[in-house]
């Protein structure tokens, strides 16, 4: 399994749940992490698996580029890609001044990246699952909550299973690869 999330926190909590549930995560090789650090050249990211992207929402061109690099160099079976939905919906102000970049529209940003993940799956022949997280659940919004279910509404319907968290995603994972054995 592959595995690609914003902040550093994302990413060892699910490299810890990988191992309690038996999960390999590969180390990456040394080729594809000096390439993924050319697409995101920040000091302090790791790059052997899980990927660091810095924060839970980059701009698509960069998730994209750092999923393909992973999908096309590394021997995995299973790539998971780890977003929260309200950094690009509840967020924009944070999200632009972090990137130096206008907010994009959140519905459109999603399906930008299924689109994009849609066509590396078919070219790689790997499989993808995407988590993404939904940590606003007040009343005042609902309308993030709403968008959510479209966007994994519509990643589901293309076959991009969607959880709510890292632990589900890798869980059914390892249900999955459980009852093919």
């Amino acid at each position: 399994i592959g595995l690609m999330g914003g902040g550093g926190a994302i990413g060892v909590h699910s490299a810890d749940i990988a191992y309690r549930l038996g999960l390999d995560l590969p180390r990456f090789s040394t080729e594809t992490q000096a390439r993924l650090s050319e697409i995101l050249a920040t000091p302090g990211i790791g790059f052997q698996n899980p990927v660091d992207m810095l924060t839970p929402a980059l701009p698509l061109d960069q998730i994209l580029r750092l999923t393909e690099e992973i999908l096309r160099r590394e021997s995995i079976d299973i790539f998971m890609l780890i977003t929260l939905l309200h950094a690009v919906d509840l967020n924009p102000r944070l999200f632009s001044e972090l990137l130096d970049l206008e907010a994009p529209d959140s519905l459109l940003y999603f399906e930008e990246l299924l689109n994009s993940l849609l066509r590396l799956k078919s070219e790689t022949g790997k499989e993808i699952v995407a988590v993404i997280e939904n940590r606003v659940h007040r009343v005042e919004n609902m309308e993030t909550e709403e968008k959510f279910r479209k966007v994994r509404k519509r990643f589901q319907a293309a076959g991009i299973p969607v959880f709510a968290t890292a632990d589900r995603g890798l869980l059914a994972i390892r249900n999955t690869l459980h009852s093919r054995e």
